[in-house]
């Protein structure tokens, strides 16, 4: 099973937060659908307060059967175009199990963006500021000196959970680009949220919802 060794890595992982401001639990019926490849699943559609929306939440830290199916999508999509990735970048944390799960399945190594400097990152670590829907402020997204090095002239596929406002995928690709990575392809997302993109690729075709909040 590919995830086997992902389930222990990826165990110590906390509920650190998706989404940085405060949520509600979602009830039992308000549930939305999602399809992924020939699979589907029923995910919580919950409430930002601050952001005065309800979305779908995706759990991608430790629901393995939606990181599995999404994880072997990812990886046919990446396997039709290998000869334009070299690395995969993702930023922290949603999408970090299926990272993993990816690379272990296409061999493509992946490099996560975090959202905070780190004592190890090095003198020469870059950054760029990014605001998402989700969370709470502003934030900035990290790459360190060391990981600099491995995608300066590398062909980077950006991967991430969903796009919605593409504030968290448009500092991702100014910060790859500032790194000196080489961006071939569009970035791809599990989901759109919202509305269709022509900049972004999505490996399902279901829209998650955005809904105002009366």
């Amino acid at each position: 099973m590919i995830l086997n060794s992902f389930k222990i890595a990826f165990s110590a992982l906390s509920f650190i937060g998706f989404f940085a401001s405060p949520i509600q639990a979602a009830s039992a019926e308000d549930m939305h659908n999602i399809e992924v490849g020939t699979n589907s699943f029923r995910v919580p559609l919950v409430p930002i307060p601050a952001a005065k929306i309800k979305i779908a939440y995706l759990n991608l830290k430790d629901n393995n059967e939606l990181i599995e199916a999404l994880a072997t999508e990812i990886a046919t999509y990446i396997n039709a175009n290998k000869a334009k990735i070299d690395i995969i970048i993702t930023p922290e944390a949603n999408t970090i199990a299926l990272a993993y799960a990816v690379s272990k399945i296409t061999g493509i190594p992946y490099i996560v963006l975090t959202k905070k400097q780190r004592p190890d990152m090095g003198p020469e670590a870059i950054s760029i500021p990014v605001k998402s829907i989700t969370t709470a402020g502003n934030q900035t997204l990290w790459i360190s000196e060391s990981n600099i090095q491995k995608i300066k002239g590398k062909k980077i596929l950006i991967l991430d959970d969903v796009v919605s406002t593409g504030g968290t995928i448009n500092a991702a690709k100014a910060l790859v680009e500032k790194a000196g990575g080489v961006l071939a392809l569009n970035p791809l997302v599990c989901f759109y949220e919202g509305n269709k993109r022509d900049d972004v690729t999505a490996v399902s075709q279901t829209v998650l919802p955005v809904i105002p909040l009366s």
